[in-house]
């Protein structure tokens, strides 16, 4: 069972890949492919994003 915090954390992180896949025109979740998590890496890295959270990101 996962804590309210991380949560709420994992719900942050769907929103912000959302957030991306909406901007990238990637109209449901069968369509992210492997490119498409790789721009949302990069897009996250630019961005500012340090490893650790990205990683915590991509496990959501």
């Amino acid at each position: 069972r996962l804590s309210p915090h991380t949560l709420n954390n994992y719900q942050r992180d769907l929103s912000r890949l959302q957030e991306y896949c909406d901007s990238a025109g990637i109209a449901d979740w069968p369509a992210l492919d492997s490119f498409a998590v790789r721009s949302y890496v990069a897009w996250r890295h630019r961005s500012g994003i340090g490893g650790r959270s990205l990683q915590r990101e991509l496990s959501a």
